[in-house]
C-alpha cells in the first residue's frame, strides 16, 4: 500500500492501537519484498489466512511492485551514471557538442574523436 494510503486508511496503520508495536517496510528495502512474501507464506501456514484473502494478494501484489518499481528506479540510475561518466576517451571532455582544443604532434586542433560527432 502507498504511504499516502496508508495513512489515510483504513488500514492496518490506522487500525493499529496507539501503544501497539508496528514495523515498517520501504519500497526501497532491497529486503521488502522478501519479508512481505515470508509474513504471507507464514500466515497461510499457520493457518491465519488462505492465499485467496484479500489481505495476502495484496501483500504478494504488494511484493512483486517493490521489485518492479526498485528495477525501474535501479535502471535510471544506471543511466544517469552511464551519462554523467561518458567522457570523450582523447581530450576527456564531458560534453559531445564541446570541441575543446588538443595539442597533437606539437599543433594545436579540434578533437577529432566520434565522441563529438
Amino acid at each position: 500500500m502507498r504511504k499516502r494510503d496508508e495513512l489515510r486508511g483504513p488500514s492496518c496503520m490506522t487500525n493499529a492501537l496507539d501503544d501497539e508495536m508496528v514495523f515498517v517496510l520501504l519500497g526501497r528495502d532491497a529486503a521488502a519484498p522478501l519479508a512481505i512474501r515470508a509474513w504471507a507464506e507464514a500466515r497461510i501456514a499457520l493457518g491465519l489466512n488462505e492465499r485467496t484473502d484479500e489481505k495476502i494478494v495484496e501483500a504478494f501484489k504488494c511484493a512483486e511492485t517493490m521489485e518492479l518499481e526498485m528495477t525501474a528506479t535501479a535502471l535510471r540510475a544506471a543511466e544517469e551514471k552511464k551519462k554523467r561518466a561518458r567522457r570523450c576517451p582523447r581530450c576527456d571532455s564531458p560534453d559531445p557538442k564541446r570541441h575543446p582544443a588538443m595539442q597533437f604532434e606539437g599543433e594545436v586542433q579540434i578533437c577529432p574523436d566520434s565522441f563529438h560527432g
